[in-house]
């Protein structure tokens, strides 16, 4: 599995868009999201991965590498949904 894939699964798994997470990422537009799960980018900056990590509750080593247990789709929903509650 690619990063571009882990990218839309664990995106999936948290129930966001390619707007919500770019915004939440502080990536300015859902562009760099877009280009990364199309493969148009495939050497993202670390600073990228890793908060693209910290929003969809996943350690950047499986996101940016695909090393490590894969993620908990339920734990990544539920960290999701608390934090889009501590925002409100």
């Amino acid at each position: 599995m690619d990063l571009k894939d882990r990218l839309a699964l664990a995106r999936g798994y948290a129930g966001l868009s390619r707007e919500d997470l770019a915004a939440r990422a502080g990536l300015g537009g859902s562009d760099t999201v877009a280009k990364l799960e199309q493969g148009a980018r495939t050497r993202p900056e670390y600073r990228t991965v890793a908060c693209l990590a910290r929003v969809l509750c996943v350690s950047v080593e499986w996101l940016g590498e695909g090393t490590g247990p894969d993620p908990d789709p339920a734990a990544i929903r539920a960290a999701v949904e608390a934090a889009r509650g501590e925002a409100a």
